[in-house]
């Protein structure tokens, strides 16, 4: 409030004595104006070249082979950053399946994106899909995954991937991707409004019991799941009030309130411990 305060005041002052001492403002205003001018004209110039250099942005399947598994990485999040997703590069040992994370401003989500760098005879296992799919939010809070690799997948880890909403794309979609300058979306075959749905890969269907594309398989309407089960009201039972025993024994013989019988009623009477010992004294004074 005090900083709100002091800034007002000292812009009155500034205004004040600008408008006492015009003919030193005006030259201070033109040369600031011109300043600012070079500035932004030069922001603007640097961003129109960074845009035609993304735009610009080809690698052959050759050059990605060559590439090491951090080049390849790094090359992930500049295509991701053409197509005008804010990716950054957080891929390292320990990093939980996350090796570019980033944010798109069109479906309003969080990408988290796995690079796989195998050669010709290595595939991604469903092992490794379904880390992605474990820690895409817990971790990085991200909606969308994607898993990109210079192979191929095998079987259960492109069912794995239509099963869970998870995007993949083989060798066949990064020439696409990067070799061609394809967006994003149109190899992943997904649009804002269908963002999370299952992989587009050859033979993934684009949503559950959709028909699916020659050389896949049809994804089931459903999953199995357990019937749903009713609730049991909770039952309480009543309190039983504990009554005075005044009834009759199994002999059919009338019982007390005090559950003694004659005899030992008697004995107590004159035992220190109730326990039916006859009086010494009196012993004593009858011998």
């Amino acid at each position: 409030m005090l900083g709100c305060a002091a800034v007002f005041l000292a812009g009155r002052l500034v205004l004040r004595e600008a408008v006492a001492h015009w003919y030193f403002a005006v030259p201070v205003l033109a040369v600031l104006w011109f300043l600012a001018d070079r500035w932004f004209r030069g922001r603007w110039r640097a961003e129109q070249e960074r845009r035609e250099r993304f735009a610009a942005l080809r690698w052959t399947i050759g050059q990605l082979d060559a590439m090491t598994w951090l080049e390849f990485e790094v090359a992930v999040r500049d295509l991701m950053r053409r197509d005008g997703i804010a990716a950054e590069h957080v891929g390292k040992p320990g990093d939980f399946s996350g090796d570019v994370v980033g944010a798109d401003p069109v479906l309003g989500k969080t990408w988290m994106v796995q690079a796989k760098h195998y050669g010709a005879k290595s595939k991604v296992r469903s092992e490794d899909v379904q880390k992605v799919a474990g820690a895409a939010w817990p971790v990085y809070r991200a909606q969308l995954t994607l898993v990109v690799t210079t192979n191929t997948y095998t079987r259960q880890a492109r069912d794995f991937a239509g099963l869970s909403g998870m995007h993949l794309i083989d060798r066949n979609g990064l020439i696409d991707w990067a070799a061609r300058g394809v967006h994003l979306y149109d190899v992943l075959g997904i649009t804002p409004q269908a963002a999370g749905r299952p992989a587009s890969l050859p033979g993934a269907p684009a949503r559950p019991g959709a028909p699916a594309r020659p050389g896949g398989r049809r994804a089931p309407e459903s999953l199995p799941c357990a019937p749903e089960q009713k609730r049991m009201p909770s039952y309480r039972a009543p309190r039983m009030r504990r009554a005075r025993s005044t009834g009759t024994r199994r002999g059919g013989r009338a019982r007390p309130a005090d559950g003694l019988t004659p005899s030992v009623r008697a004995g107590a009477s004159g035992s220190r411990r109730g326990r039916g010992w006859p009086d010494v004294r009196a012993v004593g004074e009858s011998a």
